[in-house]
């Protein structure tokens, strides 16, 4: 006869301390997964302001135009840093889009503001805003949104850069 090991039943009291540990736990992975979230919508908003100040402040090529001196610093941060030109751009256009993204509301992650970017019309941008934090809605059933009324707007093509001065 082999000796199994038997589970034995939890008392009420153990039973509700599983479920208050559980909910702690995972109360906590969402807390963290909000402060990466967070941190991510500040360093590309900095980075999208790093480039364009760069463009503002340093002075064109001869041969090349506004557009295409844009592109030539997306391209070559894009190569050094091994970061997707889309990614850059999308940094770009989130600190001219969001001037005051310190103070935004913070439900608005890194990942809804790029899924917002797509969005042309600001009107719609900022009632998908009020949506996401009024229904408290995650990167998946926004996308899910986004998705289903996509028929209204469409989906830019990847951007130029314009600096005016």
């Amino acid at each position: 006869m082999k000796n199994e090991l038997t589970t034995p039943q939890l008392t009420p009291a153990v039973q509700t301390l599983v479920e208050t540990i559980r909910n702690e736990i995972e109360a906590g992975k969402e807390r963290a997964y909000l402060a990466m979230e967070q941190e991510k919508r500040l360093t590309y908003w900095n980075v999208g302001k790093h480039i364009k100040e760069h463009l503002l402040q340093n002075p064109l090529s001869k041969n090349q135009g506004r557009e295409e001196y844009g592109a030539y610093v997306i391209a070559q941060l894009a190569q050094e840093l091994d970061l997707a030109r889309n990614l850059l751009y999308e940094s770009v256009k989130c600190y001219e889009e969001y001037p005051r993204i310190v103070h935004s509301n913070e439900q608005l992650t890194w990942s809804h503001i790029r899924i917002l970017l797509s969005v042309p019309e600001k009107q719609a941008r900022q009632e998908f805003e009020e949506k996401i934090v009024s229904e408290k809605l995650s990167v998946a059933e926004f996308k899910k949104l986004v998705k289903s009324t996509k028929k209204k707007y469409n989906k830019p093509k990847i951007p130029t850069l314009k600096v005016e001065r």
